[in-house]
């Protein structure tokens, strides 16, 4: 379930992070995903392919959260393997994601060593 966010370098965390009893929509946050300036992905919280809940439900089966741990969230529409044709990221491209209120966050792929 976090195969893809787990690789090195394919899970960036931003600049600061906010707790949930923060000011924060997080009820229906808009989630933006640009790549090379062009929009993939955009919509919130609720187009998440999977529900957050369930998400943390099952990946406490197997591993121990505690406070302050990440949880990945699952994909979105848009992303590269729903694109007609097929996408990837390739060294060299920009990847800017960002979140209402939090900001943007911005960065460069490069190949795997």
């Amino acid at each position: 379930m976090v195969q893809a966010k787990s690789c090195d370098s394919l899970g960036p965390i931003g600049s600061w992070l906010s707790t949930c009893d923060s000011a924060l929509p997080w009820q229906n946050p808009f989630l933006p995903l640009d790549v090379d300036r062009h929009r993939y992905q955009q919509g919130n919280t609720k187009t998440i392919v999977v529900d957050i809940a369930y998400l943390v439900r099952r990946s406490r089966r197997f591993t121990t959260l505690m406070p302050g741990d990440i949880v990945n969230t699952c994909k979105r529409p848009g992303m590269g393997v729903g694109q007609k044709p097929h996408t990837s990221l390739y060294p060299g491209d920009i990847v800017e994601l960002g979140i209402d209120e939090l900001g943007r966050q911005r960065q460069h792929a490069v190949a795997s060593p």
